[in-house]
């Protein structure tokens, strides 16, 4: 473990160094455009700092948790912040008052509706980052797709929720609703997007 945590800390301090080498190479040279190989090497640095890859997934669900969210955050933030013409978007999911019911279910039952729900979610994701935040929060992470992509995400999203889940005898219908959050202009900390988030989906009660 002492040497994994070496290399994170290598890694982190190489992409770091060489996404501000790129940024002040931009500022001489601003007909050179730097600024997706600059996010790229950000987003790189993910792999190189995770010092558990274990506790970067939430247990009930196998997608990233709050604390991979906050991390990611934290990159793309600063990144934001030395490419002020730059945007991130979150689309948000938050899932309403489903849990009392599917307990109703049983165990078993229960574990396939929720698993029918997060491969719903993974599929509409296409590749793109989805985090289970925290219990009924769910956020997918836009960065070099866009806004088009955002807005094809939260169209999915919307769409499928308004059909039901699971088949037969587990099968019902969930409740959410959608929040698109542009970054930084919504909010330009990790505690402003945090708060934007659990404002967002206060209700939201479903695993």
């Amino acid at each position: 473990s002492e040497i994994v945590e070496e290399i994170s800390g290598i890694g982190t301090a190489m992409t770091f160094a060489a996404a501000t080498a790129f940024t002040v190479a931009e500022a001489l040279m601003p007909e050179m455009r730097m600024q997706n190989f600059a996010l790229a090497l950000l987003l790189g640095e993910e792999f190189f700092s995770l010092r558990n890859p274990d506790e970067q997934y939430d247990v009930n669900t196998g997608l990233l948790g709050e604390e991979a969210f906050r991390e990611s955050l934290r990159r793309r933030l600063f990144y934001l912040e030395k490419h002020k013409s730059e945007k991130v978007y979150l689309v948000m999911l938050a899932v309403h008052g489903s849990e009392t019911f599917m307990k109703l279910f049983g165990d078993v039952n229960e574990i396939k509706l929720r698993k029918n729900v997060i491969d719903e979610l993974i599929r509409i994701a296409n590749g793109v980052f989805v985090f289970r935040v925290r219990q009924g929060l769910y956020v997918y992470m836009v960065d070099e797709e866009g806004l088009d992509e955002a807005f094809r995400i939260q169209g999915d999203l919307n769409e499928r929720f308004k059909g039901t889940f699971g088949k037969d005898a587990y099968e019902m219908e969930i409740h959410a609703s959608t929040s698109l959050i542009a970054l930084p202009g919504m909010a330009d900390t990790l505690p402003a997007v945090l708060d934007l988030l659990y404002m967002a989906a206060k209700e939201g009660l479903v695993k």
